[in-house]
């Protein structure tokens, strides 16, 4: 058995999935929603759940496609009041065994990406692929940073600047009546 720091820890090891590729459900259990609303630093997680497959990817790697489901409570920046979103996504990444040529190429010095392609593969740890941890970073990937109430606006103040010369403190004493001190 694997063990694992992650708060939602489902590994799968890449040599043992299935032809026919791997299927997870998994349900966040309430201990385990707490730790990640620690770690993403949100009100709450009421509901985490995902439908994950695993296939086989190259020789020795691993491809993950999940249907991420979620219910948060967080903090709108504007009126710091709480309020709930629903997260519903499908996301997918690859994973590569740090011997496989595409893992050495995006790991070894320079890297040359071209925008139409994939991103490169993630590197394998010890051939296991963490699916939880994998639907965590991908539910963090999906949260706005600055999060808003539904329906509340940033209403910007606009003042108009004050225009003053070097010579407006002079223009007051003199109105004043005072002349301005010289012995300074």
């Amino acid at each position: 058995m694997v063990t694992s720091e992650f708060e939602l820890s489902r590994p799968v090891r890449a040599n043992e999935i299935p032809k026919a590729g791997l299927e997870i459900d998994i349900e966040a259990s309430l201990e385990e929603r707490d730790a990640i609303a620690k770690r993403l630093g949100v009100d709450a997680v009421s509901k985490l759940s995902a439908e994950v497959t695993v296939k086989r990817w190259r020789r020795t790697g691993a491809r993950l496609m999940a249907k991420v489901r979620a219910n948060l409570t967080r903090t709108c920046v504007v009126t710091l009041e709480p309020f709930d979103i629903a997260i519903d996504e499908t996301v997918e990444s690859r994973y590569a065994d740090p011997g496989d040529d595409i893992a050495m190429a995006a790991t070894d010095g320079e890297l040359f990406l071209d925008p139409n392609s994939d991103e490169p593969p993630e590197i394998l740890e010890d051939g296991v692929l963490d699916a939880g941890e994998a639907v965590v970073q991908h539910l963090v990937l999906g949260l706005d940073p600055y999060p808003r109430k539904p329906g509340v606006e940033f209403d910007e103040i606009h003042e108009e600047p004050q225009k003053s010369s070097p010579f407006a403190v002079l223009s007051g004493l003199k109105k004043d009546g005072k002349k301005p001190d010289n012995d300074q």
